[in-house]
């Protein structure tokens, strides 16, 4: 590890006070970020679900689905443990702020979107149905409701297994997201002066979260998600918290 990448890693954890009052305003950043995400699919009726783990079981290990007061409701006790072995892929090309928050990143995103209360109000445990248990058949069922429209995850299958009907889409393919990501270059970076960070260096941060760096930083920074195409999606400032100087990540929409 050369001088800067040490520079780069030279932070500590946000405070609980400072996380406190972070997370005062996170559902309204999560919401924002997970518009920008979403905007190409919010005119779609399906989002397919597929596992790119091999840990992935055969069978489903649960099934969530949206209620008409938009709660949630699981099948499996360890509700959350399901997510980290699935992916969220789009109806075709995603957009450039799904690109961005492919893999853990995204599934992080939708954790924490969940826990900051998105629409998840209740959860609650229900039988999987029959039909979603044939031998050989992975499935995850997710609703979310973002800005009064729902998207769906519909049921997805390993591979060389028919995959089971839509009741929204049954006759459009569901490519998964690490396809459509294929041969796209998506570039994350921080410049600090001479220091910069990468993509796993940044990971897990989200709107809302606070970096400080112990080092003085005697530059302006500005940290951008995005691609040509679309543009930023998140941002970060340089600013001051307690004496030092940090960053904080904000979010923006697609395209400005």
């Amino acid at each position: 590890m050369n001088a800067a990448q040490a520079t780069a890693r030279a932070f500590t954890l946000p405070s609980a006070r400072v996380l406190a009052a972070a997370r005062e305003r996170a559902a309204h950043a999560l919401d924002m970020w997970a518009a920008g995400w979403l905007h190409a699919s919010l005119a779609a009726d399906a989002l397919s679900a597929r596992a790119f783990d091999t840990r992935r079981p055969d069978e489903a290990d649960g099934w969530l689905a949206g209620s008409a007061d938009g709660a949630f409701v699981w099948t499996d006790a360890a509700s959350a443990g399901v997510m980290s072995h699935w992916l969220l892929g789009t109806d075709g090309a995603p957009s450039g702020i799904a690109a961005q928050a492919a893999g853990d990143a995204l599934r992080d995103l939708l954790a924490a979107w969940l826990e900051a209360g998105g629409g998840a109000r209740a959860l609650q445990r229900a039988p999987l149905p029959a039909a979603c248990r044939a031998p050989g058949i992975a499935v995850v069922e997710l609703v979310l409701r973002h800005a009064g429209q729902a998207l769906r995850a519909v049921c997805c299958h390993p591979a060389g297994h028919p995959r089971p009907p839509s009741a929204h889409r049954a006759s459009a393919p569901l490519a998964p997201l690490a396809a459509a990501l294929q041969g796209q270059a998506v570039a994350l970076s921080l410049q600090l002066g001479e220091v910069e960070m990468d993509l796993q260096t940044l990971y897990g941060l989200a709107p809302g979260d606070v970096m400080r760096f112990e080092a003085p930083l005697d530059q302006p920074l500005e940290l951008r998600v995005g691609d040509e195409r679309v543009g930023p999606g998140v941002r970060a400032y340089l600013g001051a918290l307690g004496g030092h100087r940090a960053i904080e990540i904000v979010a923006s929409g697609a395209g400005q």
